[in-house]
């Protein structure tokens, strides 16, 4: 099921993991500004904040080993950079990601 909801929701994109790199294609989810629960707010009994962050979701069968740093290339100026990976979970990797400027995301590669 978890393919199916991935294949249903993903984007095509292109993984660099460096600058030099040639780019590998893959599919994958983008979450723009979720949130995250950080902790309690002081002098609030039970109350929490929460942060936002960009996340993506990356199949591992198609991009094996994500790298922080790496860039996820989406569309033409949408390019995220990985900022941490968090644990593989059953096959797949979600990634924090930081988006990049316009100019930084335009000479970047994209899938039609």
């Amino acid at each position: 099921m978890r393919g199916d909801l991935h294949r249903e929701m993903s984007v095509p994109a292109y993984y660099i993991p460096v600058p030099s790199a040639d780019p590998v294609e893959c599919d994958v989810r983008v979450w723009l500004k979720t949130e995250q629960m950080v902790g309690e707010l002081p002098g609030y009994q039970g109350a929490e904040r929460a942060e936002p962050e960009d996340r993506i979701r990356i199949d591992l069968a198609q991009v094996p080993a994500p790298r922080r740093l790496g860039v996820v290339s989406v569309e033409a100026g949408e390019a995220y950079r990985i900022d941490h990976l968090y644990p593989a979970d059953l096959g797949y990797q979600t990634a924090r990601v930081l988006r990049l400027s316009a100019a930084e995301a335009e000479d970047l590669p994209v899938r039609e």
